[in-house]
């Protein structure tokens, strides 16, 4: 049996705001760890342009306090590598 249903979602400014927001804490939270070549002990370090990059990005569609709280939670993913 096949259902097709059509959903129209409406998100306001905020809601695409705190999406995107969340998408790039995610992308840079899977890029900050080193990563490891197959099969081998060596590893390939994070791409510090990207996080900056990531991180510019996060800077602007945060609020103070929000990004005042990713800087916190930076700091620990850096004291975990």
């Amino acid at each position: 049996m096949k259902v097709n249903v059509d959903l129209d979602i409406e998100l306001n400014a905020d809601q695409k705001d705190e999406i995107t927001l969340e998408s790039l804490k995610d992308a840079y939270r899977l890029n900050c760890m080193p990563d490891k070549y197959d099969c081998s002990d060596e590893t390939i370090p994070p791409d510090d342009e990207l996080l900056n990059a990531i991180d510019l990005l996060i800077n602007y569609y945060s609020t103070n306090d929000q990004f005042q709280e990713w800087i916190v939670e930076k700091m620990n993913l850096r004291e975990k590598k």
